[in-house]
């Protein structure tokens, strides 16, 4: 998973390869410290994420493939 641009401050292009179509992806969003904000599907090697709406920060983006977690990575919003 590749998050870019990263810092962002409006939009975050989720890229995922190798891409199985036969798998249920979803990106989790958690806080520096470790709180849940928000979950995103995605349905497609690559997804655009609004994220117009959250402060400014360090989170953690967590990929979860068919209910598991399988990469994280951090991301920096911008404001």
């Amino acid at each position: 998973m590749t998050l870019r641009p990263n810092p962002a401050k409006a939009q975050v292009s989720v890229n995922l390869q190798p891409y199985d179509t036969e798998a249920e992806y979803h990106l989790l969003l958690f806080s520096a410290s470790g709180t849940f904000i928000s979950t995103w599907p995605l349905n497609a090697s690559e997804t655009q994420m609004d994220i117009q709406t959250l402060p400014g920060g360090i989170y953690i983006a967590a990929l979860q493939k068919d209910g598991v977690v399988v990469q994280r990575t951090k991301l920096a919003v911008m404001r």
